[in-house]
């Protein structure tokens, strides 16, 4: 990987190359960036692929999608092929250059260059190398080099942005889920809350305030049910809000989506007769 970086370095067109996303689209990778190499390496965007192809049951056409954690546009732009130009995708990425890269194409997809929190201010975030690692550090812990950043609630972007309704969410934020999830609590509570998926570290715990399900028992009016999908595992229901100790993303269905919690089943969890 660090080969790689020196040629990207010499070499001004390893730093726009691309490669597909899906039959549609495409991903514009810069090669000096080690996180980059490795999708470029692989020839498409691989990863979380079997996630990606559930988004077809969540998020519909017209509707409008929010990706919190967007990073250079994976899920962003997935959604965005989704919703199609009569929909609205709202992407979240502190480092947004890659993300602007990728989503100049899309007009809707709106980029919002932002750090998405539990409270609106300042908030210290450490860029790691590898961009999809870094993170918000609680303020003790901040360091000479970490970067000062604006901070935003979902809540308040929704009335910001002057958006109706929501339809789906998507937050990988490196352990700060729950802070996202508890700035959107109006939403959550709202009559017609949005689906979420987010992802689930239990190794991040240091950085969880509660945990992101627990935020979500306790803020959530509906009725949710919660999946485990993703990460080399098969697709599995959550009881009680139990908190999984292994990795994997979660999807939690309010009760007023079972439509696309139909759809979902369908496609993940097969009938048992469908199955023998």
């Amino acid at each position: 990987m660090r080969l790689g970086t020196w040629m990207a370095r010499m070499n001004p067109s390893m730093r726009r190359v691309r490669v597909p996303l899906d039959d549609e689209s495409f991903l514009s990778l810069d090669l000096r960036k080690i996180d980059h190499q490795p999708i470029f390496l692989d020839g498409s965007v691989s990863f979380e692929a079997e996630e990606r192809r559930m988004l077809r049951c969540l998020t519909p056409r017209g509707g409008t999608a929010i990706d919190v954690g967007a990073n250079q546009g994976v899920y962003a732009l997935t959604l965005a092929r989704l919703v199609g130009e009569s929909g609205l995708v709202i992407a979240y990425e502190p480092d947004a250059s890659d993300l602007l890269i990728n989503a100049a194409r899309w007009p809707q997809v709106i980029v919002r260059p932002f750090v998405v929190a539990n409270a609106e201010g300042r908030a210290a975030f450490r860029r790691e190398r590898s961009s999809a690692l870094s993170h918000i550090v609680p303020g003790p812990e901040k360091r000479a080099g970490d970067a000062d950043l604006q901070c935003v609630t979902l809540d308040s972007e929704i009335g910001r942005l002057g958006l109706k309704r929501v339809d789906f969410i998507k937050i990988d934020v490196e352990g700060a889920e729950d802070r996202v999830l508890t700035g959107a609590a109006s939403l959550l509570r709202s009559r017609y809350p949005p689906v979420v998926f987010f992802e689930w570290i239990p190794a991040f715990r240091s950085r969880w305030n509660k945990g992101a399900l627990a935020v979500l028992k306790e803020i959530g009016r509906s009725s949710w049910r919660l999946f485990r999908v993703g990460w080399g595992k098969p697709t599995a229901e959550i009881i009680g809000f139990a908190e999984p100790e292994e990795n994997c993303n979660i999807i939690a269905f309010p009760d007023s989506r079972d439509g696309a919690l139909i759809q979902f089943l369908a496609h993940t969890m097969p009938a048992p007769e469908a199955r023998r």
